[in-house]
């Protein structure tokens, strides 16, 4: 791929959502967070919110897995570097491994499929994807 993203979900208000590799879709239910909720679960315990109340308080007073989501984010932009991450042929799919394991040390791969929507919702063009999944492999 020769777009380079500036991050792999929008991480401020006010970013273009054309620079961001995924978008994060979630029913009304759910939070913008299940993702990152689904990946804590599966990979081994770890604390990913902040314990020191000057963090808690500030810019992430709003998110449950903040350390989390800065290290996948982080993660994302060292893979694209690398050229690290997987596209299907005809370029609907993409995965890359989040350098995270199970607690029986299986590695996990986040899996993300074409957003056929992102026209119309103002969302990323051309690699715009959904996370699909978090899998991980014997």
């Amino acid at each position: 791929m020769l777009i380079k993203f500036e991050s792999l979900f929008t991480r401020y208000k006010g970013q273009n959502p054309k620079t961001a590799f995924a978008f994060f879709r979630y029913p009304l239910v759910e939070t913008w967070e299940k993702p990152f909720e689904e990946l804590a679960r599966l990979a081994k315990p770890e604390q990913w919110g902040f314990e020191r109340s000057e963090f808690k308080e500030q810019k992430y007073s709003n998110q449950r897995f903040p350390i989390l989501t800065n290290y996948l984010n982080y993660t994302f932009l060292r893979v694209q570097e690398l050229g690290l991450i997987a596209y299907s042929e005809d370029e609907d799919k993409a995965c890359f491994n989040t350098g995270l394991l199970t607690p029986e040390e299986k590695e996990i791969f986040a899996t993300f499929f074409a957003n056929k929507q992102c026209d119309e919702k103002n969302n990323p063009l051309g690699l715009s994807i959904l996370l699909q999944s978090l899998i991980h492999l014997n």
